[in-house]
């Protein structure tokens, strides 16, 4: 379907080119009066029916539809890409810290002792992000962006101690 909104053909397009879109039948004009007029001054009122639709509530809707699944879109794009750096974060700071780590672990002391400066030091600075973010958004989208940052913020030890506790045992094993 060919959906051409403009508020003159004769200024926008050549014949040549509107002859060969209105053999599609699919022509859309603004303004129902002025297309009939134009119609009729033509002496195409045979040929071509008119119909109206209410064109600018029907494009809004259609315009909001795709502004928000380009924005739900994003949104899971962006929530993927965090969980992936997040992830590789974590393990290059496991297999990093590896030779600090293991002997701590051995010695019995647990992943949250061995992980809290990590752990901190990522809270801090993520907090730090989070409030700077709701204070740029405004008042329109503070609460989806402090849901994000609590959820993104109590996630990070998991993916810490997921980390650290692979890298241990891929030492341990001599695997890596």
């Amino acid at each position: 379907m060919i959906l051409l909104l403009v508020p003159n053909v004769h200024a926008m397009f050549n014949d040549n080119f509107l002859i060969s879109v209105a053999s599609s039948s699919e022509l859309s004009f603004t303004g129902l009066e002025a297309a009939q007029k134009l119609v009729s001054e033509r002496g195409l009122q045979n040929n071509i029916r008119v119909n109206f639709m209410a064109e600018e509530g029907i494009l809004r809707a259609q315009l909001f539809a795709y502004f928000a699944w380009l924005r739900a879109g994003s949104l899971s794009a962006l929530i993927v890409a965090l969980a992936i750096a997040a992830i590789i974060s974590a393990f290059i700071a496991a297999v990093l810290k590896a030779k600090r780590d293991f002997p701590l672990r051995l010695g019995g002391a647990s992943w949250w002792m061995i992980l809290r400066g990590r752990i901190a030091k990522e809270w801090l600075i993520g907090g730090a992000l989070t409030v700077l973010i709701m204070a740029l958004q405004g008042s329109d989208g503070w609460m989806a962006v402090a849901l994000a940052g609590a959820i993104a913020l109590l996630a990070l030890p998991l993916v810490h101690i997921g980390a650290a506790s692979w890298v241990f045992a891929k030492v341990s094993l001599r695997q890596l």
